[in-house]
């Protein structure tokens, strides 16, 4: 079963040479990474956190994810407000 997010940012951890999305989560979905997990077909690492991020209001947020690229190049494929889906 596919999950949805939004995209809220992408960017680089330069040190670890990785490009990481940071994604809204859209939906209840339960949802599992595996080695063959995708975002919107690009394949992404078997990892996700939870990011100390808070909202507007100084609340803890959940709803947030972060998934780590397995390719570089495909930065260009996502941008800010886009809604993805993630498939296990």
């Amino acid at each position: 079963m596919v999950a949805k997010f939004e995209i809220e940012s992408v960017f680089g951890l330069i040190a670890r040479g990785q490009i990481v999305i940071a994604a809204k989560r859209l939906d209840n979905v339960i949802f599992r990474l595996s080695d063959k997990s995708k975002l919107n077909d690009v394949p992404i690492e078997n990892f996700t956190d939870i990011p100390k991020a808070h909202d507007k209001d100084g609340n803890i947020r959940y709803d947030l994810f972060v998934f780590i690229l397995k390719n570089k190049e495909d930065k260009d494929k996502f941008v800010i407000g886009q809604v993805v889906e993630l498939s296990p």
